[in-house]
């Protein structure tokens, strides 16, 4: 059962992984923007790995409720930091117009 899990979800965990490597690319570039997709991207892939319900250790010290409250704030978390990553440092629209119109007239 766990296998199939797995591999139903292999489109999400290569999407994760794909931001990872990203994140780790651009890290040079722009190092608080891929601290927060890494870190975000790693909390998601781990709980896609290891989905809470399956992970008997948990079940038998937690109600079930209260582990999915916890595994939706992990996951509001790791999007919150993803989304974060995409708006974090943007100039203005107007800005942005205006550095590129000076760089073409130089």
């Amino acid at each position: 059962m766990m296998w199939s899990y797995q591999l139903w979800n292999t489109p999400i965990i290569s999407v994760y992984i794909v931001g990872i490597v990203i994140s780790l690319t651009q890290w040079r570039k722009h190092p608080g923007v891929s601290l927060l997709s890494l870190v975000g991207c790693s909390m998601l892939l781990l709980m896609t790995l290891f989905p809470p319900h399956t992970l008997t250790i948990l079940r038998r010290h937690f109600e079930a409720g209260f582990i999915v409250n916890v595994t939706f704030l992990f996951y509001a978390i790791a999007m919150g930091m993803i989304v974060t990553a995409i708006f974090i440092g943007r100039q203005p629209a107007s800005l942005q117009d205006n550095d590129t119109t000076h760089s073409a007239r130089d």
